[in-house]
């Protein structure tokens, strides 16, 4: 490859461990990082996939369980004013049993939400775990390595992806003016987060931990 930076010629023969140029120091690290919008919009991938689907299933369980208690006390409420009147009748039989109906609304929704955020739970731990990537990592070409562009094991990708989550509003300010575009997760378990087909084309892949 030509160095960018005094733009001498430098042979890297697949599995050679050279990070840098011997004449200027640049270092080649730099250009197989993964840029910034594709690491904000697997970011926002994951969060849709993951997140939301959790988010939505709770937010009907609850939405729906309290609209449907609102909706059976107005009922009661209306059969007792007007019980004198409609003697005769429930107000079921005038087809207003809307508590019931939400309640059985509920029944059939929230059984799918479930499976489908339990479905996308378990692909995300497994792209972490195996495959050093998440769902929209994997989208864009993007996996996380070392700096010695080396896989992590299982282990530490869970315990980043965690605390990823946890410290997300100071690494959003924290990755454009990192040196290797790292967060907080990436500089504790001294990880970055690289284009995969950068990295075949540079380096002819990723290197054996040793």
């Amino acid at each position: 490859m030509k160095c960018p930076g005094c733009g001498i010629t430098i042979e890297i023969s697949k599995g050679e461990r050279c990070f840098s140029c011997s004449s200027c120091g640049l270092d080649f690290r730099k250009f197989v990082l993964g840029g910034i919008f594709k690491r904000f919009f697997s970011f926002l991938l994951d969060f849709f996939f993951l997140i939301f689907p959790i988010f939505s299933y709770f937010f009907a369980y609850f939405f729906l369980s309290k609209l449907s208690d609102a909706m059976l006390s107005f009922e009661n409420m209306y059969y007792s004013y007007n019980q004198s009147i409609f003697s005769n009748f429930t107000f079921c039989e005038f087809g207003f049993n809307y508590g019931d109906r939400i309640e059985s609304v509920m029944e059939y929704l929230l059984i799918p939400m479930f499976i489908i955020s339990f479905f996308f739970l378990a692909l995300e731990i497994y792209l972490v775990i195996f495959k050093k990537e998440s769902f929209g990592k994997s989208l864009f070409g993007l996996k996380v390595s070392h700096l010695g562009l080396t896989l992590p094991d299982g282990g530490k990708m869970f315990l980043r992806c965690i605390l990823g989550l946890l410290v997300v509003p100071v690494s959003i300010f924290l990755i454009p003016i990192s040196k290797f575009r790292q967060g907080v997760h990436d500089m504790l378990f001294s990880t970055i987060l690289v284009d995969v087909r950068k990295v075949e084309k540079i380096f002819g892949g990723f290197f054996e931990n040793y």
